[in-house]
């Protein structure tokens, strides 16, 4: 059965702009009890602006749309190309819209209230797209030199690659949002305006100290990450111009594809810190979900490559598959004299392996020093338990 609209006349038609207008005073005011992000607001703001450039377009008065018009509305939608995500979160913004217009007395119905989005055709977790470790690696390392651009560049990565950050929330940081010294941490808003204390590794921390090294700002600029270009140095760095250093990066590593996105560093953050060991409940902290079921998917995607039934198929079969013909191993080359004798001489010396490791790439570095960390810790940890041990009673 048709719905049709229950417009109340007296009122008479509204000026595009004046009812954008007073649907932002409406979001400010009612979304999330008054304290929606402002990044919620431009999204609802910029949806509900696209629907009424269509109804302009196809001659129709946004405030007498009946349900087959916004049924209309959602088809161009689907016949567009958008994902069946974002046609979601527009129709959910036609509903907050229309609620409106009955707030303000120009309606007496919300034609949107029953308009569903066109159902998901994949699960939650085959719609993440996630990098790979080792292109993950890549694009953290892309940013070149000691310029203030590489620097701020390394350090915005970082954030997202390392720790999870959104976006938004990176371009928010503000310098006293930095705690550094032993313990470096950031304090972080994300949806909601909630905030979290997100504890930085060495790597971040050094890559952030760096970059404040070098960073210059407006007055009354409080960002941490400022622009660098000449006609918008020292202002803060919006959202957009972060997509865009993230996209370029990503195009020049060869990692950027549909769907791939600044958002795909977060993704790789939960998943790949899940597949290391660490907790389900830690990474939903880090990334601020309210529940913890929304980081659910990440283990979905773990579980999928740790009980690939494959695996045990593979097992099972043992050598019955047919035999696949190896390319011979190159030949090695023939080691000089000296080069033998330094074989010969057996361990490095601390400062030949202070050297060595001086030669790595910063991330190889940390890396390469948290494992010699780790294994100075484990033999203190095998000379003190017997000499305790002996200690007892």
């Amino acid at each position: 059965m048709k719905k049709t609209a229950l417009v109340v006349p007296s009122k008479g038609e509204i000026a595009a702009d004046n009812l954008l207008g007073r649907f932002a005073d409406f979001l400010r005011l009612n979304v999330a009890q008054g304290d929606a992000s402002p990044e919620t607001i431009r999204a609802y703001h910029s949806h509900v602006r696209d629907y009424v450039a269509w109804c302009t377009g196809v001659g129709l008065d946004p405030a007498a749309a009946s349900y087959d018009d916004l049924v209309g509305y959602r088809k161009a939608l689907v016949d567009r190309g958008f994902a069946r995500g974002t046609i979601a979160y527009k129709v959910a913004a036609l509903r907050r819209f229309y609620e409106a217009a009955r707030s303000w007395g120009l309606r007496r119905d919300n034609p949107a209230s029953g308009l569903k989005s066109p159902p998901e055709r994949t699960a939650p977790e085959e719609r993440i797209r996630y990098l790979p470790l080792d292109g993950l690696k890549r694009l953290l390392a892309a940013p070149q030199g000691d310029t203030p651009r590489a620097r701020r560049d390394r350090a915005v990565l970082a954030l997202m690659g390392f720790h999870g950050l959104r976006v938004s929330e990176v371009a928010n940081l503000v310098i006293a949002d930095y705690a550094s010294g032993n313990l470096p941490r950031l304090t972080v808003r994300g949806k909601g305006d909630k905030a979290r204390q997100v504890y930085l590794v060495a790597t971040t921390a050094r890559l952030l100290d760096t970059w404040l090294e070098v960073r210059r700002a407006r007055p009354g600029v409080r960002a941490i990450f400022t622009d660098l270009d000449n006609c918008h140095r020292g202002r803060e760095m919006t959202p957009r111009a972060i997509r865009y250093l993230t996209g370029g990066y990503l195009a020049a590593v060869g990692l950027k594809a549909q769907g791939v996105s600044c958002h795909s560093l977060r993704h790789s953050f939960a998943t790949w810190s899940l597949h290391g060991g660490a907790k389900l409940f830690s990474i939903s902290q880090a990334m601020g979900h309210s529940s913890i079921e929304t980081t659910q998917v990440y283990a979905k995607i773990v579980d999928k490559v740790r009980e690939n039934p494959s695996l045990y198929l593979e097992k099972m079969m043992g050598g019955c598959f047919p035999r696949v013909p190896l390319p011979e191993a190159p030949e090695c080359p023939t080691r000089t004299g000296k080069e033998v004798n330094a074989m010969a001489k057996g361990p490095l010396t601390e400062q030949e392996l202070k050297e060595a490791i001086a030669k790595l790439p910063p991330l190889e570095q940390e890396a390469l020093l948290g494992i010699l960390q780790a294994a100075i810790d484990l033999m203190r940890y095998a000379r003190e338990k017997p000499a305790e041990e002996a200690g007892q009673p």
